[in-house]
């Protein structure tokens, strides 16, 4: 299932909608008007007042990623009052977390294990205080959820202490409607190229670079890191070094691949490194901007069925980590080198000698 030409918008501005739909033309983009629940807001108001319950929304959109696929980008404004005039102080943001809240769970489907949500959230000047500390961090927008379904805060828990899974489900903007209209499709417009540029790139990775089979079965390489002078994680099993010479020359904070990470074992070898950066390895989760270090040298058998792995690890798993480097030494980089589709991660790559 892919992300497809078609977005949703959910606001109450006229003006605004109108120019974002405009520009979505000019693009032979649209917007998806037959799924009430998530465009209309007279009808989503009506159905909150029978029910008293936003879930109708996560039914429409699980409705609408089914029959179409993932919308390109679900614009919705920041706050819509929903006429609740009892508690509910936040009650205008339940359709903006409710929309949150689907996508979290919906990821969690196997059928859904690709999805991606492009949030454009619109907001008015008076609004740009308030959203200030989304928009430098945008994960902290979980902590106004508030929910008493255990099964949803264990979700946004898991979140919460790992920044990249949720990078990975979310690219959440904000669009300030109280711009000027030029400007406020220019940043429209960044916002979707960069989605588009995202999506090509996953083309890549997935249809032009995939790994032959093979018959050969070969023992998967271990993700090693050292933890400390005294310790290292082995495929996430934290053991004392001791005198094991093999571990003494590790650098502290530093993974090494160690063993065969060849064509029968790429997905092996790509899900371990990558649990090991999105769980952690004993010290607890990598934040985005840590510095991380993917040492593939000696110790490590390459072929050329490893760019289909690095590329999905680099431009797309682990997209959000912003300080992600992968060593290699003399003989793997010229492996690499040779590989049709280098470029694509060649800003990653330094080389060394060990």
């Amino acid at each position: 299932m892919n992300i497809t030409k078609k977005s949703l918008i959910i606001s109450e501005n006229i003006d605004a909608s109108e120019e974002i739909i405009k520009y979505l033309k000019t693009q032979q983009l649209e917007i998806v008007t037959h799924y009430p629940s998530l465009h209309s807001i007279s009808e989503i108001k009506k159905k909150f007042s029978l029910t008293g319950n936003p879930s109708f929304i996560k039914t429409e959109l699980s409705n609408f990623i089914m029959e179409i696929g993932f919308p390109l980008v679900v614009f919705v404004d920041y706050r819509i009052d929903l006429g609740v005039k009892e508690s509910a102080a936040d009650s205008s943001l339940l359709i903006l977390l409710t929309l949150i809240i689907s996508y979290i769970i919906l990821s969690k489907g196997k059928e859904f294990s690709k999805i991606r949500a492009n949030l454009l959230i619109l907001i008015n000047k008076s609004q740009e205080e308030e959203v200030k500390l989304f928009r430098e961090n945008p994960i902290k927008i979980l902590d106004i959820i508030k929910t008493k379904n255990k099964t949803i805060t264990a979700f946004i828990q898991e979140l919460l202490k790992n920044p990249g899974l949720f990078s990975h489900t979310f690219n959440i903007n904000w669009l300030n409607i109280d711009l000027s209209p030029q400007i406020m499709i220019g940043e429209v417009d960044k916002y979707i190229k960069d989605i588009q540029v995202k999506i090509r790139l996953a083309s890549v990775i997935e249809n032009k670079i995939k790994p032959p089979l093979d018959t050969n079965n070969v023992e998967a390489a271990k993700i090693i890191y050292r933890l400390d002078k005294d310790r290292v994680s082995s495929d996430g099993e934290i053991t004392d070094i001791g005198n094991d010479q093999k571990f003494e020359q590790l650098d502290i904070g530093t993974f090494f691949i160690f063993g065969n990470w060849v064509n029968r074992n790429q997905l092996e070898v790509t899900n371990k490194l990558k649990d090991a950066i999105l769980n952690g390895t004993g010290l607890g989760p990598f934040e985005t901007s840590d510095k991380i270090i993917i040492n593939i040298g000696e110790k490590c058998i390459i072929d050329g069925t490893i760019l289909s792995s690095l590329s999905q690890l680099l431009l797309r798993d682990l997209i959000s980590y912003e300080n992600i480097k992968v060593h290699v030494d003399e003989k793997n980089e010229s492996i690499l080198k040779k590989l049709a589709g280098y470029s694509l991660i060649k800003k990653y790559i330094n080389k060394t000698f060990n």
